[in-house]
């Protein structure tokens, strides 16, 4: 190293990375290096060729929290909380805290007595005429746990004495439902308390739906008189709407209960309505108080809970979206109980006064991010607390942004304006490109008018949405949709590469807000059906979202939000569809709904404008599989479809049937032909068109001058139609297929000349072997020109030398058999023996012994021709095989067959004459089942299908009364009679209209462009001198000259 300085440097450069190249800059006298390494390859070796490798992605899993924390994967869901109070010196009991946080709401005053929380009611000392005003006073405290069940029933007995109705409600605030007033229910006579005339009240009836939360008032409520007096008021429409509202929540929770207890047990319960009502009991706080009471305090309850012990579920999904959507587990419906209601007042506010964050917490960061994670669902707009906590929400926040509470405050704004909000929101026009802002305040909106349709009739809803927005409900969401669809079109639009960068919480709620459309179509088209138009529009849309839902299935990861988004809108789209095939008529006598969407799907099937076109083209048909009945379905439905619909869309089902994949292809035709059952012949005629197709492509391939793209094209075409005829004859539509060809009279004819046409051109398509096994097992149904045509293809099918001998020994035998039943009359002599003989060569040819069956089937062969020879005498002449050939060929049958087959067996010979020499056998083609083509080939083979643009021939003159007016005979125009169409020139007037005409004409010259003309002045006419004669020279001028002037013809006479 340099005199002045010594340093080592150390270069860590690790595996990955060399050089050759090393620059030392300096004045050195001397320089010691040390390298360390691999040593790279020289610079004369093969460079390698870097290739691309793509690796996947990770997935992000979410970490659990641990069992201890976790009362959703817990047995006892309560042990947290309980384990938490034990913590606080002289803490109370858990049932005690419920009841104090969210039933019964102590007063100011009991906070500050030193016996708080323990302040119980004095129910041993009751004095001897309870007043009723005392008495409800009494349940505002809590009873103890440890009371004696005789002094309940005394206080119960005392107050059922002299109960009445507004007493009997008010004690539904006491959390002791299960000790108080159960005991009160059964000493009153419920039928006598409740009428519809004393429960009119709105507060009465609340009170009730409170008190219903419990699980044993629910047992008692739960009685046919009851429920049907609940049922009576929530169809009452003359009485108030929060009366009915209220009234219909209450006979949904005593239903639901049942449903309730039965999935905490039960594995295969019905989680969905159990999760509906929870929904519907955590709306409240004094409802969610006396429910989450009752689970604790039930013992029977409890133990369900713990003799099934549930696995852990990290985000359980959540399950109050659709009844249709999957089917979750009771694992994920006990991780939903505890993940769900932290939308309670309560929480609300706990989590409203956290983020006051100044200066910042954990706490507050924590509950900050708990208020966003609720935002982001539009229905938790709904409940008015939140709404109340979302408006209050301060400026020192510490992750909420100005954008992302103004965004909010946007969203609540929706619900705290009400319902013309709500129509205000649906008529703006959709930002474009859209943001997660703007969407979720659309889905605010969409989700206040589902509310809305919730809680009142439909026909109100819908009057009261026009009478705002001056159109109709179903018109305002599919011009929403519109723009919706438009966005999630282009990420998966093949003329958007790359895609527009929209971030996926936008692609999710894009879904979602269609979900939500949807959703709401579901609700009206029962109760108002879609015009035309928009019934269009809808179908079409709907087709394209499906669509894009499995595109974005394929795209994204399993547990993203857009493949969750686009599995839930995928449900709705098929639920969707359904209902559009069913809606009923808007008017009498107008054609089925059903029509109009199945010829909009076939329709759009085909066209998917930007799409993927065969991945649009597949999920448009299982739309379609959707839409069309069931096998089972009621016969008017059936009837329906068969008579009014499918007939009047025959054009467009072959089109959409033609463009299909075979496996698709052969389910559509089974599904319409079970459907069908004979009645029309879809299926049948389906069938036949396909039939006729392959006959149209094999005529195709006798062009001399067809092109060998097109060839290719055409070939793969016939091996396609082999494949499905095959996929249909091994289904169990077998029966069918063969029954429908046999019925029709042009089908044998064309399958027959489609097979002797590939015979005679030496072709082999894929599966024809199976095809021609098949029809020969059901020969007895076909005519003789078909039974042909299949022992034609069963002799082809023998020539192949790796068959084995018992394929060659089933097919020869099959031949003999629907030979025999051919008509001789119809057999062609010269083509029979020209075709065994060829066989007999191409068994004489194979290598291998031959097994004794098979002899035997060609003695029966040869004994069928000595027959026919009698009849016909040309049918022994086996000229395409040589004596010498059939000589030795009939020696090694001899070798394996008994005294009695070789007996046979010569004096069938006896009977044939031979052909001097063996003709050459031919072996057949093989048609490739797929094809592949350039782009240039398909622009190619395009162009040929477009005609050559010729001149239009030029039309004669119509020789109609107008066209003798336009173009007149000098003989009709000189007559005098003729007035109005000519005008009479004096003097030099003629002279001077032409001179005029001429200094007026300012038309521009053909290459002078439009603005230098605009630009130019007008022209300037120099008059020339016109000489002047005298009027000698005027009269000779003038002078008459016969030769000049012919005679006038007579008079012009159309007739």
């Amino acid at each position: 190293m340099s005199r002045r300085c010594k340093r080592d440097f150390q270069i860590d450069m690790g595996r990955d990375h060399a050089t050759r190249l090393m620059i030392v800059k300096g004045d050195f006298e001397s320089v010691s290096m040390a390298i360390y390494g691999d040593v790279v390859a020289d610079s004369h070796a093969a460079p390698q060729t870097l290739t691309y490798e793509p690796r996947a992605l990770s997935s992000i899993t979410p970490a659990p929290l641990p069992p201890v924390l976790d009362p959703a994967n817990t047995r006892d869901p309560s042990q947290l909380a309980r384990q938490l109070l034990k913590l606080i010196p002289d803490a109370p009991e858990l049932e005690l805290v419920i009841r104090l946080v969210f039933c019964l709401k102590p007063s100011n005053d009991d906070w500050d007595l030193p016996d708080f929380p323990y302040l119980h009611p004095d129910l041993d000392n009751l004095p001897a005429e309870l007043d009723l005003e005392k008495a409800l006073r009494l349940t505002t405290r809590p009873v103890p746990d440890d009371i004696s069940p005789d002094t309940v029933s005394a206080f119960a007995q005392k107050v059922a004495q002299s109960i009445d109705l507004k007493v009997f409600a008010a004690l539904s605030d006491d959390s002791q439902w299960s000790i108080d007033t159960t005991n009160l229910m059964d000493a009153t006579d419920l039928l006598k308390i409740f009428t519809i005339a004393s429960m009119e009240d709105e507060t009465t009836l609340a009170r009730l739906l409170y008190a219903a939360a419990n699980a044993d008032v629910a047992r008692r409520l739960d009685r046919p008189e009851f429920l049907e007096l609940l049922s009576s008021m929530a169809s009452d429409y003359n009485t108030n709407r929060d009366v009915r509202s209220t009234a219909r929540r209450l006979l949904a929770r005593l239903r639901g209960w049942s449903l309730l207890e039965d999935a905490f047990s039960n594995t295969q319960g019905d989680f969905i309505a159990a999760a509906s009502t929870l929904k519907d009991i955590g709306t409240e706080e004094q409802s969610f108080g006396i429910w989450l009471e009752s689970m604790i305090a039930h013992d029977d309850i409890v133990s369900s809970l713990t003799d099934n012990p549930v696995l852990p579920v990290t985000l359980p999904r959540i399950l109050l979206h659709r009844a249709s959507f999957g089917s979750p587990s009771q694992d994920e419906f006990i991780a939903f109980i505890v993940n769900h209601l932290l939308l309670l007042r309560q929480m609300t506010f706990r989590l409203e006064c956290m983020t006051d964050n100044d200066p910042p917490t954990p706490s507050g960061i924590d509950a900050e991010h708990i208020l966003v994670d609720l935002a982001k669902d539009p229905t938790s707009f709904l409940r008015s607390n939140f709404v109340k906590s979302i408006l209050n929400i301060g400026t020192s926040t510490s992750v909420i942004t100005d954008d992302e509470r103004s965004s909010m405050r946007q969203a609540a704004f929706i619900v705290d304006d009400g319902f013309s909000a709500a129509v205000d929101e649906l008529l703006r026009p959709v930002e474009r490109p859209p943001s997660f802002s703007s969407l979720r305040t659309l889905r605010v909106a969409l989700a206040y008018i589902e509310r809305e349709l919730d809680e009142d009739e439909e026909s109100r809803v819908l009057d009261d949405f026009w009478e705002d927005a001056k159109c109709s409900l179903s018109g305002c969401l599919s011009d929403v949709l519109a723009p919706l669809l438009d966005e999630i079109r282009s990420q998966f639009s093949l003329l958007h590469r790359p895609p527009p960068n929209i971030s996926q919480d936008v692609v999710a709620h894009l879904f979602w807000a269609i979900d939500d459309i949807f959703r709401l179509f579901l609700r009206l088209i029962p109760v108002s059906p879609l015009p035309s138009r928009v019934l269009r529009a809808l179908t079409t849309q709907l087709a394209d979202t499906f669509a894009c839902t499995d595109a974005a299935d394929m795209r994204y990861s399993q547990s993203s939000p857009p493949s969750l988004a686009a599995q839930e809108t995928r449900q709705s789209c098929i639920d969707l569809i359904r209902v559009l095939g069913n809606q009923p008529s808007v008017a009498s006598g107008a054609k089925p709904s059903a029509q109009l969407v199945l010829r909009v799907l076939l329709e759009h099937g085909l066209q998917s404008e930007g799409l993927d076109p065969t991945h649009h083209l597949l999920q448009v048909f299982y739309l379609i599989d959707s839409l069309l009945p069931e096998e089972d379905c009621a016969e008017h439905q059936r009837a329906l479809w068969i008579q009014s619909v499918i007939p009047t869309v025959l054009k467009e089902l072959r089109s959409f049937c033609r463009a299909l994949d075979t496996e698709n292809k052969v389910h559509f035709i089974r599904r319409l032909s079970m459907l069908d059952r004979g009645a029309v012949g879809v299926g049948e005629w389906l069938l036949l068109e396909e039939v006729k197709d392959v006959s149209r492509a094999i005529h195709t391939l006798r062009i001399n001058d067809l092109s060998e793209h097109k060839r290719r094209v055409v070939q793969n075409q016939i091996a396609l139609f082999f494949r499905f005829f095959a996929d249909i004859l091994r289904s169990s539509s077998a029966e069918w297929c063969t029954n429908s060809l046999a019925a029709t009279e042009e089908a044998p004819h064309l399958l027959a000349t489609i097979l002797t046409t590939l015979f005679d051109s030496h072709l082999a398509p894929p599966h024809l072997v199976d095809v021609l096994d098949n029809l020969a097992a059901v020969y007895d149904v076909f005519d003789n020109e078909l039974r042909w045509a299949i022992v034609l293809g069963l002799w082809r099918s023998i020539q192949p030398p790796e068959l084995s001998d018992g394929r060659l020994e089933q097919r020869l035998k099959s031949s003999i058999k629907v030979l025999e039943t051919i008509t001789t009359s119809y057999l062609d002599p010269v083509r029979v023996t020209a075709e065994i003989g060829s066989l007999l060569v191409n068994l004489a040819q194979r290598s291998d012994v031959v097994d004794e069956s098979i002899a035997q089937a060609v003695v029966s062969l040869l004994e069928w021709l000595a027959r026919t020879t009698t009849s016909v005498p040309k049918m022994g002449n086996l000229q395409t095989i040589s004596s010498e050939d059939f000589g030795a060929f009939r020696d090694r049958l001899k070798d394996m067959l008994t005294v009695e087959w070789k007996e046979r067996l010569d004096a069938a010979c006896c009977e044939l004459v031979l052909g001097n020499a063996s003709a050459p056998l031919q072996n057949p083609t093989t048609v490739p089942e797929s094809v592949e083509l350039s782009i240039h080939d398909i622009e190619e083979l395009i162009r040929q299908n477009i005609p050559m643009p010729s001149t239009p021939p030029r039309r004669p003159l119509n020789q109609d009364v107008l066209g003798l007016v336009t173009v007149s005979p000098p003989a009709i125009l000189r007559s005098p009679a003729v007035i109005g169409l000519t005008k009479t020139y004096q003097n030099n007037d003629f002279r001077q209209l032409r001179q005029t005409t001429a200094r007026a004409n300012t038309s521009r010259l053909p290459s002078m462009h439009v603005d230098d003309f605009e630009s130019a002045s007008s022209p300037t006419l120099d008059p020339l001198a016109v000489p002047v004669q005298t009027p000698t020279q005027a009269a000779a001028a003038m002078q008459y000259i016969p030769e000049a002037f012919p005679q006038l013809g007579p008079a012009f006479s159309p007739i």
